[in-house]
């Protein structure tokens, strides 16, 4: 379940605080659970992706119920993303056709981070993600915080494209930030949740 927790990191007045119990784990056969934040898609406007040429990762601020729990931040790619439609039978904007013998789909590249009970801030360059079937180049659709436990507990704020050295206060008020992408991961992210109860397979 996602919920509006207060306060947020670094001064901010909230954020968001994902949890809940009984995920199928990878040894179960599933893939975890997490939530993806919709950077991009808007079947209405025609926008499917975002241009991210301009910066070099996402940096976010998180913490855990329980310290060394580890989320693992997926870039959902078009290349990556099924081909598939919405409840209004629109196109989702993915370019990956699911088949027996296609393994891309959904197999995106990420990046693994520990996590701690304190607010931390955390810097992902896109150069790092792996193991997926496409590097992060010059587009993305989403991005997806996958935990691999069966029961999860953690909270994200301020997440935001940077370039060069991350913003180390709120989001909007560091130089070279795209902001606010999520200046208050509770309030102004309704997406936040976007709640994809299986992160859309990550596979981590």
């Amino acid at each position: 379940m996602l919920m509006l927790a207060t306060p947020g990191a670094v001064g901010t007045a909230h954020a968001g605080h994902y949890a809940g119990t009984g995920a199928k784990t990878a040894t179960m056969g599933g893939f975890g659970v997490g939530l993806i934040y919709n950077a991009a898609i808007d079947p209405a406007a025609g926008v499917y992706c975002i241009d991210i040429t301009a910066f070099d990762g996402v940096s976010f601020w998180a913490k855990s119920a329980t310290g060394g729990s580890t989320v693992s931040l997926n870039f959902v790619l078009p290349s990556t993303n099924a081909v598939s439609t919405d409840s209004m039978g629109q196109q989702n904007g993915g370019d990956c056709v699911p088949n027996a013998t296609n393994s891309n789909c959904y197999n995106h590249p990420r990046v693994t981070v520990t996590l701690s009970t304190s607010w931390s801030q955390y810097a992902v360059p896109f150069s790092q993600a792996g193991g997926g079937s496409a590097k992060v180049a010059n587009v993305v659709q989403e991005l997806g915080w996958l935990s691999p436990d069966a029961n999860w507990d953690f909270s994200l704020d301020e997440i935001a494209f940077y370039k060069g050295t991350p913003p180390g206060g709120p989001v909007g008020t560091g130089v070279g930030t795209v902001g606010p992408i999520n200046a208050d991961a509770g309030g102004t992210n309704a997406d936040a949740g976007g709640t994809n109860a299986d992160a859309g397979g990550a596979g981590d």
